[in-house]
């Protein structure tokens, strides 16, 4: 038998870009749908504050210089981002309100970037950023532009913003498993998609490319929506890859399946879950704690028939004044996307169940929630993590966790510290075999961890949670961190029960390998401390919770300010302790600490009878 290949007759993929080929513009919106978005800002409060919000940006930017091609440290992406938040906001607003100073201030801003040496492809975030700035004022604008402005503006595309994809050794975004991948692929696209009649079968490679390697990124959102790179690089990633099935849905009648990977979906659930009563962020891996506007779920409530998703969103957006006294809320840079998605689907809302109150999410980044109640800022909250330093923006934070009650955020991660500020310095910040760690935010001192015998854990260990239960009065959790210190122990086990939505156990169990063991147990906090005995009493906003050693072994218990464990080139943590409880065990013996962490508004709350951890049940 002849193989097919040799016969040359092997079926390829089909084709992406359809045929005839829409007129501008197919970028994310298609001519009607300005009409649709008028008589949806009139008719829905929601969309209507968003479109004044839109407006009262874009009115800002009218007599604001165009950007310049100023680089900060090795990367243009300020000036990207600031460009794609300009056109974006002008184009929409000239094309809803029909006034020529929005699009003569949007095209005066295209004409200056594609006038730059380059759009900085050695950091190749910054291309992605520019090219999905100049094709959304392109196809958005294509009719105000001339002949010579568009041959120019898409030329530019072209050379500053696709073929620099196209090179030898490969950009490791292309393949990549992380959020570049998400963000360059999806800039590019909307390129492609903007200069499809000029270069059809450029454009076809960029797309085809696009959907043949997004699943090595979507593979962070697998099997159920804990993404691995924590909150904020959600946000981030999912954007783009939203921009990317909302433009391919928008251009071909469908997302050409790079909304349907395992998790994506679920992923909604999973940033409901990472936001504490407070409104602030489980703050892991390299995130910032506040939670802001989640603009992917306007898409995801749009999509997948969801409108509750969008909820804490239109929270954010009515809370807005009618007016700014100063700089205007705008809700990111691609804000203004949102009256696309707001736009009424095609389907009737899905039937759902509300958010469930105890949560668990598999993968690579796991995660265990409890919670009282959504919607109550006094409830309480804890949530646990497992996973590898090694992973994509990862910290030296499996085990840790956030504790939140009676509106008071008691056990807090940090978060990351800017990037500019390390890489200014030559700090190694991308080193994961050792500059890294250093980093106080990065490595383990600064997370409500297991240590032992002071040492890090290893960078590729991987924590995994062993037995969840989520039912009943004792719900609970068991992360396996034997892997992340099995150099320094021979097992090393964490357990976290919740006592009636009320109080947390964490109880920690660990075997020897060798030697003395001394065993550290860190928590994280901006409370006021004292220590009485083997009780810590915490304090901050009129509201206390104490931390109960359960064991009779001898402990020593002391609290440490941040910055006794900070170098010069770390970020501040204005009053920042850490609790620190030492225990030593024998060479080769088994130790055990047990912590019960009482919110004030508990009462008196009876400590539950000692258990190992494998007969948990």
């Amino acid at each position: 038998m002849i193989s097919p290949i040799l016969l040359g007759i092997v079926k390829a993929d089909p084709a992406v870009l359809p045929h005839p080929l829409p007129d501008h513009p197919r970028l994310l919106v298609a001519g009607g749908d300005w009409e649709k978005i008028r008589r949806q800002i009139e008719a829905d409060p929601l969309s209507g504050k968003v479109f004044a919000l839109v407006r009262e940006n874009a009115d800002r930017m009218l007599d604001q210089p165009p950007v310049e091609r100023t680089l900060v440290g090795r990367r243009l992406l300020d000036v990207s981002r600031l460009a794609l938040e300009r056109i974006t906001a002008l184009a929409m607003v000239a094309q809803i309100t029909g006034d020529e100073r929005y699009s003569s201030r949007a095209i005066e801003e295209m004409l200056a970037v594609i006038k730059f040496s380059d759009w900085n492809p050695s950091h190749f975030l910054d291309v992605a950023e520019m090219s999905l700035a100049v094709a959304i004022g392109y196809d958005w604008l294509y009719d105000k532009l001339t002949p010579d402005q568009r041959d120019e503006i898409a030329k530019a595309l072209v050379d500053k913003g696709i073929r620099p994809s196209f090179v030898t050794p490969e950009p490791f975004f292309v393949q990549g498993t992380n959020n570049w991948n998400q963000v360059c692929h999806a800039g590019l696209s909307a390129a492609a998609i903007a200069v499809a009649d000029r270069e059809p079968a450029l454009a076809e490679k960029v797309l085809e490319r696009a959907i043949r390697y997004l699943p090595n990124a979507a593979e962070s959102y697998a099997p159920d929506g804990a993404f691995l790179e924590g909150p904020m690089y959600w946000d981030y990633g999912t954007m783009f890859h939203v921009v990317l099935a909302a433009s391919l849905e928008r251009l071909t009648g469908s997302t050409q399946g790079v909304a349907d990977y395992p998790g994506f979906a679920a992923s909604a659930d999973y940033m409901q879950q990472v936001v504490s009563p407070i409104g602030r962020y489980f703050c892991y891996s390299d995130c910032r704690s506040n939670r802001g506007m989640q603009l992917p779920l306007f898409w995801f409530a749009r999509h997948f028939h969801r409108p509750d998703w969008i909820a804490a969103n239109a929270g954010i957006i009515n809370a807005q004044p009618e007016k700014h006294d100063g700089k205007p809320y705008n809700g990111g840079r691609l804000f203004p996307l949102a009256l696309l998605w707001l736009l009424p689907s095609d389907g009737a809302p899905a039937a759902h169940e509300p958010a469930p109150l105890r949560w668990y999410a598999r993968g690579r980044g796991p995660l265990v929630v409890f919670r009282s109640a959504f919607g109550d800022p006094n409830a309480f909250y804890f949530a646990i993590k497992g996973g590898s330093p090694s992973l994509s923006h990862a910290h030296m934070d499996a085990g840790s966790f956030n504790l939140t009650a009676d509106g008071v955020e008691w056990a807090t991660d940090l978060g990351m510290q800017e990037y500019e500020s390390l890489e200014k310095l030559q700090i190694p910040l991308w080193d994961r075999k050792g500059g890294r760690w250093g980093v106080f935010r990065l490595g383990p001192e600064s997370h409500s961890i297991p240590r032992f015998n002071g040492a890090r854990p290893l960078v590729d260990g991987d924590a995994i949670f062993q037995k969840v239960q989520l039912e009943g009065k004792r719900p609970f959790a068991l992360l396996d961190l034997t892997p992340l210190y099995q150099d320094q122990v021979a097992q090393a086990e964490r357990g976290v029960m919740v006592l009636n939505d009320k109080v947390v156990l964490i109880q920690d169990e660990w075997k020897g390998r060798g030697q003395e063991t001394d065993y550290s147990w860190q928590f994280m906090t901006r409370a006021d401390v004292q220590v009485d005995g083997r009780k810590v009493h915490l304090r901050k906003d009129g509201k206390s919770l104490d931390l109960l050693v359960l064991d009779e072994s001898p402990v020593t218990i002391k609290v440490e300010k941040a910055e006794e464990l900070m170098q010069p080139f770390d970020a501040p943590n204005p009053d920042v302790k850490r609790v620190n409880i030492h225990l030593k065990t024998a060479s080769d013996a088994a130790g055990r600490l047990r912590v019960l962490a009482v919110p004030g508004s508990s009462g008196t709350v009876e400590p539950p009878a000692l258990q190992p951890l494998k007969d948990w049940k």
